[in-house]
């Protein structure tokens, strides 16, 4: 979801995010049953991984982190500093399941009911092929495919 991507994974220049982490909500070892936001390294080898940025996305980063850049100004000393890409105004981590909730909100206020965060990926999975693209450099981008034999490239890349 990207919601523990640092700026500081993310190469603006040449156009890569490194993914690092993970955050995650779980339960306090207090036994009071509470829960709290914790950052974890991926799962498996093929989530912790560089992925490129496409170039039409770079102008949008760049703006975003000049407007996040203005708000820790203003915020001043109140701002949470973490180098978070994607956080609440104050600069603190959004919750995954918060996040996800709200996004699946939106995208049936605009008619798109049953459009979540995951099926995106299931959707730039197959747009990429549509546009041609090698399947193992979509099996790379998105692990949703690693699981499948998937041919190589040709020339054996």
């Amino acid at each position: 979801m990207g919601l523990a991507l640092r700026w500081q994974d993310v190469d603006l220049k040449e156009g890569m995010i490194h993914v690092r982490r993970t955050l995650v909500r779980v339960t306090n070892d207090s036994g009071s049953g509470k829960t709290t936001l914790r950052y974890h390294e991926p799962k498996s080898k093929q989530s912790r991984r560089i992925v490129p940025i496409p170039e039409a996305l770079l102008p949008a980063l760049k703006a975003h982190k000049a407007r996040q850049n203005e708000e820790k100004l203003l915020l001043g000393q109140a701002y949470e500093d973490s180098g978070l890409v994607f956080c609440a105004e104050d600069g603190r981590p959004l919750d995954p399941s918060s996040f996800s909730k709200r996004f699946t909100e939106l995208a049936a206020n605009l008619g798109l009911n049953g459009v979540t965060l995951h099926s995106l990926r299931h959707t730039y999975a197959t747009r990429l092929l549509e546009a041609n693209e090698h399947p193992k450099a979509v099996a790379k981008l998105n692990t949703l495919f690693v699981k499948k034999k998937i041919p190589s490239a040709p020339g054996g890349k």
